[in-house]
């Protein structure tokens, strides 16, 4: 998109008819990348708002050790894998990493105009709008595993048909791997006001009407756990519940589903891509719900209105750091109350992990 931007095949073009919030928005995302990506913290200026393939890529590693969070050292953050263990891509080659890795997407607002071949031959307007990255761009936020060999011009391996053959041979291995993405999970909240997201139960109704801007309109059935299979009318595995609720942006479950095809399972089996990937989600899932159901009042019923129990809260305090990267969860919470971020909390958040 821009000069150090990551060559990329997955775009979105965001209308702006109503109101210029698009592009607010896509301002906004670009200060995310910039701040956090900049942002240094202790004597050591660490910088804990980068992700993990940023840290990587640039040469910094960060260990989390604040004892005031519970952390103990054990998680360190931005080395590589095979050859780059213990290193970081700079170590490795001794060179600067040739693309700047996302955090939040990049964009640019433009004018819209088509050609219709079939109509009258003019050019005509279709209106303003955002050109941006797509959130399932997955090499611009380094979600692909990135490679070193040769001259380490082309760490991402995206032309392949160059690479496969050319001097170097086969590129696109596993022994070629300096920073491995089979780890690597991102799931976005895609609905809110729910028993999922707002109240924070495992257990959902077990039929939904969504309306066209995605909210929930009504509910029936009997509860039952998010983690069960949703079979349609006649009877034929759907998907699992709680996938109503979030989707699995990375990996993609189609690449998923080709692997399972190969073995000859299922998405349903137990030891199925998509349950194996999808696993640190619901074992997180399965924390953090596990704490809301600590929260009650007197009587047993589960507090709605933002109030936290001291049982609750102190779980949640012992427990965080093993769950959650507290400093950037302090940063998107930050941002949330400074610019009113009031529908990326319940939905059009992401849940990402870099090391399951």
């Amino acid at each position: 998109m821009k000069n150090g931007a990551i060559p990329s095949n997955k775009f979105v073009l965001q209308a702006n008819y109503a109101d210029s919030s698009g592009v607010h928005n896509g301002g906004l995302l670009r200060l995310i990348q910039e701040t956090w990506y900049n942002a240094t913290f202790g004597a050591n200026n660490e910088f804990k708002l980068r992700t993990a393939p940023q840290l990587f890529a640039s040469g910094y590693i960060v260990t989390h050790n604040n004892a005031n969070l519970g952390e103990d050292g054990s998680w360190v953050e931005g080395y590589g894998v095979g050859k780059a263990a213990g290193k970081t891509w700079p170590e490795l080659t001794g060179k600067e990493f040739p693309y700047t890795i996302r955090n939040a997407a990049d964009s640019f607002p433009c004018a819209v105009f088509y050609n219709n071949p079939l109509g009258d031959g003019n050019t005509h307007f279709l209106g303003q709008y955002v050109f941006m990255d797509d959130k399932k761009s997955d090499y611009i936020y380094g979600e692909r595993s990135i490679y070193s060999f040769g001259d380490n011009t082309d760490p991402f391996v995206l032309r392949t048909e160059n690479t496969k053959n050319g001097v170097n041979g086969k590129q696109d291995t596993s022994s070629n791997r300096v920073w491995n993405n089979k780890d690597v999970l991102k799931i976005e909240i895609v609905l809110p006001n729910t028993l999922v997201t707002s109240y924070m139960g495992m257990n959902v109704p077990a039929a939904i009407e969504v309306d066209d801007e995605g909210n929930i309109v009504s509910t029936g059935g009997t509860m039952t756990p998010c983690t069960n299979i949703k079979y349609d009318i006649e009877g034929n595995p759907q998907k699992y519940f709680w996938e109503d609720y979030f989707e699995m942006i990375y990996p993609d479950p189609d690449d998923l589903a080709e692997d399972d095809a190969k073995a000859g399972i299922d998405k349903f089996n137990p030891n199925s891509s998509f349950v194996k990937t999808a696993k640190p989600f619901i074992d997180f899932l399965t924390w953090i719900t596990g704490i809301s159901a600590l929260n009650v009042d007197g009587n047993g019923r589960q507090y709605t209105d933002g109030t936290v129990n001291q049982t609750a809260l102190n779980k949640f305090i012992a427990e965080a750091h093993d769950h959650l990267d507290l400093y950037k969860l302090a940063a998107y919470y930050i941002f949330f109350l400074r610019f009113g971020l009031v529908d990326s909390v319940e939905r059009n958040a992401e849940l990402k992990t870099y090391d399951g």
